[in-house]
């Protein structure tokens, strides 16, 4: 169904695709001849609708609502809505996505002319040559999140890329550092405040993230705990994660003789004033910290790469395989969980989860040549002995 209106200095040619009223404004007077060939217009309109050929772009080139009809414009709707979900550093993931891998492929196209042909193409040809299934598979979410914008208008044509599956290799098996090279790490020389940093590393369980921006203010060294308020992440500072991961972690003793080292190094440096970005991800509060990572050249603390470097020169001084920085808090799980000294509800709490899935699945191994002897105790307990 389609028709005319007339207008002052216009005519408007209306139709109904997919239950909706539609319409475009033909910039022509409404005289006799013009409203013909409206009229004319609107009859071709009617007949592509039935026969299933309609193209608003084509009969329309001109139109300002086509862009409402191409996915580029669903990727920048997409964009507006949903800057200030997400942290700065998970952001500028997304529009990598999106710019260098939806919007070329997809952006000039209309939604419903995207098949599930077409996604396989995308993902077997252009993807995964030079991607891995994790990457691909997020880029997929991406691609499904802009889609269903776009469905609300058209809910009765499928997603295409429904029913595709990525399929993950195993992760790699996390290989803790054992206490024996705990102990060659610990008793190679280094520097005072490096020689701190690599124990609360190892026997905290933070992460490097939350290690970074410690600062004098959050440690509570009579009580023996850390409160864990703020993580850095690219250059950016912001609250925990989560609401869970922040939170007090009771410290051992190693750790606390470390931390009570490290303030009196640093207690004298001056504070830094700076920006912490709210979990809306809008707002910020202002906080003034002496950083426990103080770097004398940069005048302020340590980040992700001067560490790495330190931590990679340290390790190949002390004769120990090379494992990332983040490992230190793998290590801890997976000490204490070998340990058998504390119920692993605890350890999760220690270390910011709210079950014990993720101590299980990705940061707690036993390690075998650390573990206690516990046959000899079962036998005891048993009377086997």
């Amino acid at each position: 169904m389609a028709g005319i209106e007339p207008l002052k200095k216009s005519i408007r040619i209306w139709w109904i695709q997919d239950g909706m009223r539609e319409r475009e404004t033909l910039p022509l007077e409404p005289t006799a001849p013009n409203l013909a060939h409206a009229e004319r217009l609107a009859q071709l309109i009617d007949l592509e609708l039935a026969n299933g050929s309609f193209d608003r772009v084509r009969l329309f080139p001109n139109s300002q609502k086509i862009a409402q009809n191409l996915f580029g414009y669903y990727i920048d709707l997409w964009i507006t809505r949903n800057k200030t979900n997400v942290a700065p550093s998970s952001w500028r993931s997304y529009c990598s996505h999106l710019e260098n891998h939806i919007r070329p492929h997809f952006g000039h196209r209309r939604p419903e002319d995207i098949s599930g042909d077409d996604i396989d193409r995308w993902i077997n040809h252009i993807l995964m040559p030079k991607l891995s299934n994790k990457t691909i598979r997020e880029i997929l979410t991406r691609f499904r999140k802009i889609w269903q914008l776009w469905a609300r208008r058209h809910p009765q044509i499928p997603d295409p890329s429904a029913g595709i599956v990525l399929r993950l290799p195993d992760p790699d098996e996390i290989e803790p550092f054992t206490r024996a090279e705990i102990d060659q790490i610990l008793c190679c020389p280094t520097d005072p405040d490096l020689h701190n940093l690599w124990c609360v590393m190892l026997w905290s369980g933070l992460s490097i993230h939350e290690i970074i921006p410690l600062a004098i203010e959050d440690i509570d060294l009579e009580a023996g705990v850390i409160t864990v308020n703020r993580s850095y992440v690219r250059g950016h500072y912001r609250v925990t994660k989560t609401r869970r991961r922040k939170r007090c972690v009771h410290l051992l003793a190693t750790t606390h003789a470390a931390l009570q080292r490290q303030i009196e190094l640093v207690k004298h440096r001056p504070a830094q004033s700076v920006e912490i970005l709210n979990r809306d991800n809008r707002t910020f509060k202002k906080h003034k910290l002496q950083w426990l990572w103080y770097c004398t050249s940069t005048k302020t603390h340590y980040n992700y790469d001067q560490i790495k470097n330190r931590w990679r020169s340290h390790l190949a001084a002390s004769g120990v395989e090379y494992r990332s920085a983040n490992n230190g808090r793998h290590t801890y799980a997976s000490q204490l969980l070998t340990s058998g000294a504390v119920p692993i509800e605890w350890l999760a709490n220690q270390m910011g989860h709210c079950s014990t899935q993720m101590i299980h699945q990705h940061y707690g191994r036993l390690i075998t040549t650390d573990a206690p002897d516990h046959i000899s105790k079962l036998n005891q307990q048993l009377g086997l002995a």
